[in-house]
């Protein structure tokens, strides 16, 4: 699709700009302009009353105004400022558009529900479309001009993942897929209140301070899979999509017979999950694992003895990760030595976060995993005593 001159984004925002800054005067003229200023006016017709109402002599109240006849009761209904509705109706109306005339560009690009703020999309945007092959698969119809619904938690990924209304667009969800297959069930798992817990203090880096941190190891680590995830919007983001690995990897461990359809979404800091009850009965149940173990704080774990002879123990590993880099590669490092007896089976599956860590293995590697976690916590300790200021610093 060609994009006119007129659509260039600099141009769009410069336009909505001037016009929100000449409603915005315009507002502040037809609210606060005509002032009393020492007069006496009639409230009702602005009728100047100065020839019934004299400083020096006190008027008899109430009085008549001579013009439009209302009656006044006492002096400060005569010290009123006037104001002018109709233009700070039209002044209003010409700020609400400088929105969605900046968003002409993303609008023809994305589709029509950019030209709404992110919080009134989440609120009211249809969400109908959202079903089947595209719930499943979430990358499938984002930018082809449907599936709006998918585009929105795009933007609430990027843009707000904590917020009340991503968390009320998770819900919505949840209640559009029951109505879809009713078949299926729907739940909303979220972990927007953990977040304060797992970082314990933790500074938050700003957009600037990761651009140039970027910048300064020569931008992101792409062979690591991932970016740095230095602002909040940004850790919780990857926290949460990390949560939901785990939760779908825990339930497949843990149920058996049931092959039934089983769908996830990440939207903001919250999951919606579509399955069968069965498989929603251990949703609930790992979730409920996960904020217990976080809750405790580091060092916290919690082992379930699964049908195999294997043990999955989730722990909290908040304390083993530098938020700011790829710390989590130390604990990926335990695979190398998990083979046992010569065996050709790895004895260990890890899934997880840099908060919560969930081991999958017999109890060897679970010890094994223990007095390897116990090594990566050792050199955390260093490396933040080491980065603490001293006193002479200050």
């Amino acid at each position: 699709m060609t994009t006119a001159w007129w659509e260039t984004r600099w141009l769009l925002s410069a336009t909505a700009w001037t016009i929100a800054g000449v409603g915005a005067l315009a507002f502040l003229w037809a609210m606060c302009r005509d002032r009393s200023r020492g007069r006496t006016r009639c409230p009702k017709c602005w009728y100047d009353l100065v020839g019934l109402v004299k400083p020096e002599t006190p008027a008899p109240w109430p009085i008549t105004c001579p013009e439009c006849g209302m009656k006044i009761e006492h002096e400060r209904q005569t010290r009123r400022t006037r104001r002018h509705w109709r233009l700070a109706a039209i002044s209003l109306a010409m700020m609400l558009a400088a929105y969605p005339i900046a968003h002409i560009a993303d609008a023809r690009e994305y589709g029509p529900q950019r030209l709404l703020p992110l919080w009134l999309q989440a609120v009211a945007w249809p969400v109908g479309e959202l079903d089947g092959d595209r719930f499943a698969n979430p990358r499938v119809g984002t930018r082809i001009g449907t599936g709006f619904g998918l585009d929105i938690i795009e933007q609430i990924k990027a843009e707000a993942p904590d917020a009340w209304y991503a968390r009320h667009f998770a819900r919505r969800i949840a209640r559009s897929l029951r109505f879809t297959n009713p078949e299926m069930s729907a739940r909303v798992l979220d972990f927007g209140h953990l977040w304060p817990t797992l970082r314990r203090g933790a500074p938050w880096y700003t957009e600037a301070q990761a651009r140039a941190e970027e910048k300064l190891q020569g931008g992101p680590k792409r062979g690591q899979g991932r970016p740095f995830w230095r602002t909040k919007r940004e850790w919780i983001a990857y926290e949460t999509e990390s949560f939901g690995y785990m939760l779908r990897a825990s339930v497949a461990k843990s149920v058996k017979g049931d092959n039934g359809e089983q769908n996830y979404l990440v939207i903001g800091s919250s999951i919606v999950v579509a399955a069968s009850d069965l498989r929603l009965e251990f949703f609930d149940k790992y979730h409920k694992v996960i904020e217990r173990v976080i809750a405790r704080g580091p060092g916290a774990r919690e082992d379930f003895s699964l049908r195999d002879g294997r043990v999955m123990v989730f722990r909290n590993t908040s304390d083993a990760a530098d938020y700011g880099d790829m710390a989590s590669l130390d604990l990926d490092s335990i695979f190398p030595i998990t083979r046992i007896d010569g065996s050709t089976e790895v004895g260990c599956l890890r899934d997880g976060s840099n908060s919560v860590t969930c081991v999958t293995a017999n109890p060897i590697v679970q010890r094994l995993f223990d007095a390897h976690l116990i090594g990566v916590r050792a050199r955390y300790a260093v490396k933040q005593a080491a980065e603490a200021p001293r006193p002479h610093d200050k």
